[in-house]
């Protein structure tokens, strides 16, 4: 029902006498009498009398009084006094039997006895059963869509941005020119990959050529056909490494415009080999030695594979983004729960995203700082240990460079972004970059909601019931109007059986929240408590024995008396199984279950999927309303953008995130490690006059010996 309907209309009041006189005005002690509290108001009862239900009608056009205009932005409210006005001046309503209606559910009408009459106001009644950190810590929320009430802030504690972010990083000054669309980047990037998927494959043939007449020579096989001359294999070794360097020239012209920009990557250093093993292999064109280029076509072939595999990854990450019609993101939250870090999923503007996810991984930042201070030490060291062993000076820079060169940092973070892009992308996922990544590995906790455990399609009505001397519209409207009002996880159920039903929901006088598993309304001055079965007993609602056994359901009470059952199935999804699963292996991460729905709750949750609850916290009543208020979206470091609706792609995102960081920086290290060993082994082979034991050979085997757990590690990241 539209809100306009609503307030023209005013509350539906139930159990009217039959017989109501015309009044033109009301005084003080008329509106008392009439509405003075439910417990207080006497109507006439006849036993000849019918029950029949009250059918709304559209009163006549009545000179409604101006009001102050709203600002705009503002919800209109609707306030406690206006509501009963509205009552007051409802025309006399047209009674008429209740339609039947085909339903798919039992209807049992039970007989509970005569209501007690009250002495006092139920509604304090209620309160007084609470404790008294109950009341503390309720607080009034948003009705929607009837009425709005004013709220207090809640404790948890959300700190606004000061500056203006863009997917999760400064946005820095840059020209128009700098700045690239999601769109025009994917296209930009697949281009990219196509070209690059054609050199790499054609660097193969030199590389694999050099790689074999160098183990052919070093370790003298056999073969039918006689080994060529010195000099020809020189030339040939010689023609394979500028071949391999031209069909690298994109990444070794990357490595030139850092340099001018004042950056020193792995690129540099890449040039910087590849002039040194050149200028080594002009002076033994007469055969004297073999030249050093099998190691350098392998350096020249990894950094091309390195460049492909992220092309692939940006292009993987870009389509989930472009695909996203309704855009959802993960979001990192500073000091969300009382000073602690969490993850949550919300709406996001996507715009930005490809900025995010071309930015530069952390294994280039940190070989950044390796890569300047390993070649200034191999480019005067290589001039010392030259003067003192009167060895040529560019084969000793050529070998302590090729020895200091980490050539798993190429893969260290490509790799498993690759894997991790591929595999997101099928659950609707995709993380941005590697800020997304390392952002997820910092967090300790994860919000989860009631859609995420239970989707809408796997909750389902089992059965209602109705007791005493209830109508089921009249209990389908109470408990429909509640569970809108508290805007849980079951308002689209709830509202599928409203309008089989023909029910519909009314104005809230007062609305509250119960820490014990219920809300609380006052509807039309009737008392209406909902909540599940554990709630109703610390209530003083009783239970006939017979609906005891029904634990998984929401009960409705009007005036302190039972009024409808209805039966709930929760069914457990197979995937959501499996990422719960998954998420437990996760032991330094915490669930927060912030559903609003009360009959969710991690005891339940453990024994629908078959899970330990240990690692599922359950805050207070007033966090999960907080944790859970769609107003904070927007705000946060975003991560990762989903293009799907489901608990996989968030999980997914998560887990795969927190592995790329992990495997990334232990890839990282191993490189490292790779090259300050093989820098210190150069080096203690030229200064004892061997440098020839440094051979082409015995490099690209040290080469290969680092590259087996740096691959390793990086296809680690599927599991």
């Amino acid at each position: 029902m539209k809100e306009d309907d609503v307030r023209n209309r005013g509350a539906e009041q139930l159990n009217k006498p039959s017989v109501q006189p015309e009044q033109t005005s009301f005084s003080l002690d008329d509106i008392m009498r009439e509405f003075g509290g439910w417990s207080r108001r006497e109507e006439e009862k006849t036993e000849a009398e019918p029950v029949v239900e009250a059918q709304v009608v559209e009163p006549e056009e009545v000179p409604v009084p101006e009001k102050q205009p709203v600002p705009s932005g503002m919800p209109e409210l609707v306030l406690e006094e206006e509501a009963e006005n509205a009552v007051a001046s409802e025309p006399e309503p047209v009674s008429e039997p209740e339609p039947k209606r085909p339903s798919r559910f039992q209807f049992i009408r039970m007989d509970l006895g005569e209501k007690k009459e009250e002495t006092t106001d139920p509604l304090e009644l209620a309160w007084e059963r609470l404790s008294a950190a109950d009341k503390e810590t309720e607080q009034p929320v948003r009705v929607s869509p009837v009425q709005r009430a004013e709220e207090p802030a809640v404790e948890l504690k959300v700190l606004p941005r000061p500056e203006k972010r863009r997917m999760g990083r400064e946005v820095q000054q840059t020209s128009s020119a700098e700045h690239i669309s999601n769109r025009d980047a994917f296209q930009k990037t697949k281009k990219q990959l196509h070209g690059t998927t054609v050199f790499m494959l054609i660097s193969v043939l030199p590389l694999l050529c050099s790689v074999f007449v160098t183990f052919w020579l070093h370790f003298d096989w056999a073969l039918p056909m006689g080994k060529p001359k010195a000099s020809v294999v020189s030339v040939l070794m010689l023609a394979m490494l500028i071949l391999s360097a031209l069909l690298s020239f994109s990444e070794l012209m990357d490595g030139i415009r850092a340099l001018r920009n004042r950056r020193f990557t792995l690129q540099t250093s890449l040039v910087f080999i590849v002039a040194a093993a050149l200028l080594d292999g002009l002076t033994v064109l007469s055969g004297s030695r073999l030249p050093l280029a099998a190691p350098v076509c392998l350096t020249l072939f990894l950094a091309l594979f390195g460049r492909w595999l992220r092309f692939r990854a940006v292009l993987n990450s870009l389509r989930v983004v472009l695909d996203a019609k309704e855009p959802q993101a993960i979001a990192g939250r500073e000091d969300f729960w009382h000073g602690n870090d969490c993850l949550i999923r919300q709406t996001a503007c996507l715009d930005g995203a490809a900025d995010a996810i071309l930015e530069r991984d952390g294994c280039s930042k940190a070989l950044e700082i390796y890569a300047p201070v390993s070649v200034l030490i191999c480019v005067i060291l290589a001039a010392v240990i030259a003067s003192l062993t009167n060895t040529s000076y560019f084969q000793v820079v050529a070998v302590l460079l090729i020895g200091a060169m980490p050539a798993g940092g190429f893969v260290a973070y490509a790799l498993p972004w690759n894997l991790v892009s591929s595999r997101l992308k099928k659950v609707g996922a995709a993380l941005l970059g590697w800020s997304g990544a390392k952002t997820v590995c910092g967090q300790k906790h994860l919000v989860l909601r009631g859609n995420d455990l239970f989707p809408t399609a796997n909750v389902s009505f089992n059965g209602l019931k109705v007791c005493g001397d209830y109508r089921m519209s009249q209990v389908v409207s109470y408990a429909g109007t509640v569970i809108v009002a508290s805007d849980c996880e079951l308002v689209p159920l709830f509202q599928n059986l409203m309008n089989e039903y023909g029910a519909h929901t009314y104005l809230i006088g007062s609305f509250r929240r119960y820490e014990g598993g219920g809300y609380g309304a006052e509807i039309a001055g009737d008392v209406v408590l909902t909540g599940s079965q554990r709630f109703m007993q610390l209530m003083g609602i009783k239970i006939p024995a017979e609906l005891s056994g029904i634990k998984q359901a929401l009960y409705l009470s009007i005036n302190g008396s039972l009024a409808g059952v209805f039966a709930l199935n929760y069914k457990a999804s197979a995937s959501v199984r499996t990422s719960l699963a998954l998420l437990q292996r996760s032991k330094s991460l915490t669930l927060l279950l912030s559903s609003r729905d009360v009959l969710i709750s991690p005891q339940m949750v453990s024994k629908r999927y078959h899970i330990s609850s240990d690692f599922i916290e359950f805050p207070a009543v007033a966090d999960r309303f907080a944790l859970s208020e769609p107003e904070h979206d927007g705000n946060g470091t975003l991560t990762a953008v989903l293009s799907r609706n489901s608990f996989s792609s968030y999980s997914g995102a998560v887990l795969f995130g927190r592995s790329l960081a992990g495997v990334t920086r232990w890839a990282t290290a191993l490189s490292v490690i790779s090259g300050v060993l093989g820098l210190a082994l150069m080096l203690l082979l030229t200064r004892v006059g061997a440098a020839n034991t440094a051979s082409a050979a015995n490099l690209v085997q040290y080469m290969f010996l680092w590259l087996v757990p740096v691959f390793l590690l990086g296809f680690w990241v599927r599991k």
